[in-house]
């Protein structure tokens, strides 16, 4: 019977094999990029002012609820306004489209039927209508991050317009820094390059979700009913957290033994 490896022997064993290593050291040297690039605010606005009057506004904002979502996705950098404010997600949202219009569209259906050929002209196509969302994405995400006087106040380059501009532009050219990131990591590193960008991103917001949720539990102004609800709330997210990651480890390793008779 074949030897099923652990996940702590199947790790271990990823820095013992050379091919191995050099993949996964590759794979993490792409993701210190990304995450160096996380911190490069966009040209011309007070990125500090920013976020301090942007929290303040954030209270009690349903929008800001809402965009609170993808900000997780782009590991904070939406509302830190970086280069990467946008994430991968415009490519992502670009790649479904095509997907569903391959179904729908006998020449699209053709080219796929075409094999890895018909692949990368998919993918191709995918990249060049990732452009225009990532435009019409960008001047929403900017106008409604800017819209109060407050926050269109911490704008160091004037005009406003040219500002927009340069951000739009900025911020087009770091979603597709981060797809050829992706690509990178797929042929280069350990593969998956998009989906561990995404991950990447949901990871390094995780820290500062926890310290937003636990600073009522040490803050002495607020009601201590409040601190129990924070405490509370945390520990059901640490169990929900353990109880999905070992599920979805689970199924992923599960097998079941077949008997063959010939």
């Amino acid at each position: 019977m074949e030897k099923v490896h652990s996940p702590g022997e199947m790790f271990l064993n990823l820095f013992k094999i050379p091919e191995l290593r050099k993949k996964a050291l590759f794979t993490l040297a792409m993701l210190a990029v990304y995450r160096f690039g996380s911190n490069i605010p966009v040209p011309g606005i007070d990125t500090l002012q920013f976020a301090k009057i942007f929290a303040e506004q954030q209270q009690g904002s349903w929008v800001y609820g809402f965009l609170g979502i993808y900000n997780a996705l782009s590991a904070g950098n939406l509302f830190n306004f970086t280069i990467f404010s946008l994430g991968i997600m415009p490519y992502i949202s670009a790649e479904i489209i095509f997907q569903l219009l391959t179904k729908v569209v006998p020449k699209l259906e053709e080219i796929q039927k075409e094999g890895q050929g018909g692949q990368r002209k998919i993918r191709m196509y995918s990249r060049i209508a990732t452009i225009p969302i990532c435009i019409l994405q960008a001047i929403f995400t900017i106008n409604l991050m800017t819209s109060r006087p407050e926050l269109s106040a911490t704008i160091v380059l004037q005009p406003e317009w040219l500002f927009q501009i340069i951000a739009v532009i900025t911020m087009t050219a770091g979603c597709y820094f981060l797809i050829w990131l992706g690509d990178q990591i797929t042929e280069k590193g350990i593969g998956n390059g998009v989906s561990l960008l995404i991950q990447a991103g949901i990871i390094a917001s995780i820290p500062q979700a926890i310290i937003q949720l636990m600073q009522p539990m040490f803050d002495s102004t607020v009601d201590p009913q409040a601190s129990l609800d924070a405490f509370l709330s945390l520990c059901a997210l640490f169990v929900m957290f353990v109880a999905i990651t070992t599920g979805a480890v689970v199924i992923t390793l599960a097998r079941r033994e077949i008997v063959i008779q010939h």
